[in-house]
């Protein structure tokens, strides 16, 4: 075995480096943070070549003397903290003092400093100072990145495209000017210019507005003497993925799987499966609560309590959107077409579903909700005639000042759902036999996780036996007239995906239930008599959250009369 050596500290600074600047956004990173922490009010970033070539991140804050700036590329000197007890209280961005020295390292850097009256400017390439002199300059530093990883080849060769490379140092910029709306940033890549709209006077919404160009934020927020969060959602302009989603943390962009997770299990039922909101969460902690010193890049944190986090952002989502909350399905003519059956509502008090079978948690905080401007009260359910249906899925009704169209598959699977769930609480749901027995082929990991389930779903009227590696059903919930052997393969799949996920607020019985109430209900093409749509209304009336069904696509909307007079230009 080679002898152990102690490395040398040029090699140190090297791996020290690694794991702090590992792209040219990591680079921009790290100096917009030097320059938040020094108090400037307005930064301005730049790049060429996707960074590789030149970087130049420009602020107006404190500034450094002449002797500052030399120790500034010295490993581990800050201004940040003293002693090690100030690491877990810690206010500022950085304090590891690691990203100017490990920049240094792996390129040659400029940095101009003034603190108002003389500066001074230091040059050093590959961690070796060249230059080091007074020199003036504006109050506030300039660093000049140049030759980015030119004694790194290995590093340089498995960087990513230069597209990929400005997208990230666009998404660093941004996130920062997302959290600091009050900061000037702006940023210019090669000949494009970014943000050249944004001001001091911003507040949040308004940051988000001038960046993404959403509107008609839902705002949410939770207040106690610990902590603070406010939400800003966007769900009319849901997107297929999480990229539109942000989280920040004392005003420091981080990532957070739980947090998306807990946003998640709130929207469930509010927006179609697979769909995310715009979603900006602004999160205040006290120091005592998270642990920043996590990994160099500080992109995690430690929650000192996780599931309390956790459940704090779920309940404040999911007590924007119960009840009197619309599903979001946008339509081809408008979306102010659906305003007189789907309202947005003003205050919505929430049930928090639970781990276990559908027992309900009340919030425990109180959120302010702040609805938007004329909002609507909701359906007028009284009055509703029926006109007829129409493609062999959809119902017609009118009332005095508008036309509604329902899915009936939809409205039906909401009334099964909400009935089943009761029966549930009540303990008595009843059971068919089948006078066969359907034998149903599943992997052994979908018949072992139905097994494990046994118990929730003798709750839900299914019995099931087992023998020879087959799943024999006997007995199905009183009422159903759907494929008994589709729904046992969507409820065995759906039980095995729970598993994996620990999807502890979306119980595995609620997951059951929604694929028995879709089996049990009407399907397009049936026969749609009269007094079935006119029961389809009644009952839903009566339901908890009538305007969705539970997998959380719309039952109905409506157009306006007055909506139609102006497209018909009467």
């Amino acid at each position: 075995m080679p002898r152990i050596n102690v490395l040398p500290e040029e090699v140190r600074n090297y791996i020290s480096c690694g794991e702090v600047i590992e792209s040219p956004a990591s680079v921009v990173k790290e100096l917009v943070e030097n320059a938040l922490d020094a108090g400037a009010d307005r930064i301005d970033v730049k790049a060429l070549e996707a960074g590789l070539g030149f970087i130049s991140v420009t602020d107006n804050g404190s500034g450094m003397d002449f002797e500052d700036l030399k120790f500034s590329l010295e490993p581990f000197a800050t201004s940040k903290i003293r002693v090690k007890n100030d690491i877990s209280s810690v206010q500022s961005l950085g304090f590891r003092g690691e990203a100017l020295a490990s920049i240094a390292n792996v390129s040659a850097v400029k940095i101009f400093s003034s603190m108002g009256s003389t500066g001074a400017v230091i040059l050093s390439e590959g961690g070796r100072e060249i230059d080091h002199r007074e020199f003036s300059c504006p109050r506030g530093t300039t660093v000049e990145v140049r030759k980015l990883f030119f004694n790194a080849p290995v590093r340089k060769r498995f960087l990513k495209s230069p597209k990929y490379m400005n997208g990230e140092i666009l998404r660093v910029v941004r996130e920062y000017a997302l959290s600091r709306p009050e900061i000037v940033f702006s940023l210019r890549i090669d000949d494009k210019n970014y943000f050249d709209d944004l001001s001091s006077s911003d507040d949040e919404k308004e940051r988000v507005r001038k960046i993404f160009g959403f509107e008609n934020a839902d705002y949410a927020a939770l207040e106690n003497p610990m902590m603070g969060l406010r939400c800003f959602a966007y769900p009319e302009d849901y997107k297929s993925s999480r990229r539109w989603q942000f989280i920040f943390v004392n005003r420091r962009p981080i990532s957070n799987a739980a947090f998306l997770k807990a946003a998640e299990n709130a929207f469930e039922g509010y927006l179609p499966r697979g769909k995310h909101p715009p979603l900006f969460i602004y999160l205040t902690a006290a120091s005592g609560l998270i642990d920043v010193n996590v990994h160099p890049a500080k992109r995690e944190i430690r929650f000192q309590s996780p599931r309390a986090f956790y459940q704090m952002v779920y309940d404040v989502l999911r007590n924007k959107y119960s009840r009197n909350q619309p599903a979001v399905y946008p339509l081809a003519i408008g979306a102010d077409t659906t305003a007189a059956l789907l309202p947005r509502g003003a205050e919505a008090s929430a049930d928090i579903p639970s781990a276990s079978l559908f027992e309900k948690e009340a919030v425990k905080e109180s959120v302010a909700l702040e609805p938007l401007p004329g909002t609507p009260v909701g359906p007028r359910w009284d009055n509703f005639r029926y006109v007829g249906k129409s493609h062999g899925k959809f119902l017609v009704f009118s009332t005095f000042d508008a036309i509604h169209i329902m899915d009936f598959h939809a409205a039906a699977e909401r009334i099964n759902y909400e009935k089943i769930k009761q029966k549930i609480k009540q303990g008595n749901v009843a059971s068919q036999k089948l006078l066969v027995q359907i034998e149903v082929k599943l992997s052994p990991d979908e018949a072992a996780a139905l097994q494990s389930n046994s118990d929730i779903l003798i709750k839900l009227g299914l019995a099931l036996k087992y023998y020879r590696g087959s799943v024999f059903i006997s007995a199905v919930p009183a009422g159903f007239t759907g494929s008994e052997k589709d729904m046992l393969e969507k409820i065995s799949a759906c039980l095995l995906d729970g598993k994996k996920h620990h999807d502890i607020f979306e119980s595995l019985a609620d997951r059951a239930v929604k694929i028995i109430a879709c089996h049990m209900s009407f399907r397009a093409g049936d026969d749609i008599k009269p007094h079935d749509a006119e029961t389809l209304i009644q009952e839903l009336k009566k339901c908890s959250e009538p305007l969705r069904c539970p997998h959380g696509r719309p039952v109905m909307f409506s157009i306006p009369v007055a909506k139609i007079d102006s497209l018909l230009r009467r």
